[in-house]
């Protein structure tokens, strides 16, 4: 096989659409990184270099995956603060002991982008559970990002934050 081991790992784990979109393989919360055991085992280096970056603990999760939903859903959280909002049944066990806002959106952390105190998504589900949880929200239309191999892409899978940046994948002009 021309691919390496972690790559070969992350096709089995997770659709090849999205294998590499970070939401889908780890979760960074509460001064922790978390990730399923094969995949760490396969990039150790990696992991361990982002983690010693950004002073994370290492948390290792054995929980069941695959590229069918929702069992590919087990990092997919949108951390806000000391919350994250994530469909609680299908999040990895790790994660369930924080205080969870549950949403019907399996793809949490795909859908919406945290910025500046404000939650920006084109998913109705999310909204939902921030207006339920009195956190600010901005509601884009989303119809313009694409993800091939699906109807739409989502914001949170098309950008990412770090400090005071917001951080595009592609040009944001088309």
């Amino acid at each position: 096989n021309a691919l390496p081991a972690g790559e070969r790992e992350i096709i089995k784990l997770i659709a090849k659409q999205v294998q590499h979109h970070a939401d889908m393989i780890l979760a960074i919360f509460d001064n922790k990184i978390f990730c399923h055991k094969s995949y760490f085992e396969d990039n150790k280096e990696i992991i361990k270099n982002i983690a010693d970056f950004g002073k994370l603990e290492i948390v290792l999760s054995d929980c069941k995956r695959n590229d069918i939903y929702p069992f590919d859903i087990a990092f997919n959280a949108l951390t806000i603060g000391d919350r994250l909002i994530c469909k609680k049944d299908f999040i990895c066990a790790e994660l369930t002991q924080y205080n969870i806002i549950n949403t019907k959106q399996g793809y949490a952390g795909c859908t919406a982008l945290y910025a500046a105190d404000t939650v920006i998504t084109a998913d109705k589900a999310t909204i939902k559970a921030c207006r339920e949880n009195n956190i600010p929200y901005f509601e884009i239309s989303g119809e313009d990002i694409l993800l091939h191999g699906y109807d739409t892409g989502f914001i949170g899978g098309a950008c990412g934050v770090c400090g005071n940046t917001i951080y595009i994948y592609g040009d944001p002009s088309t």
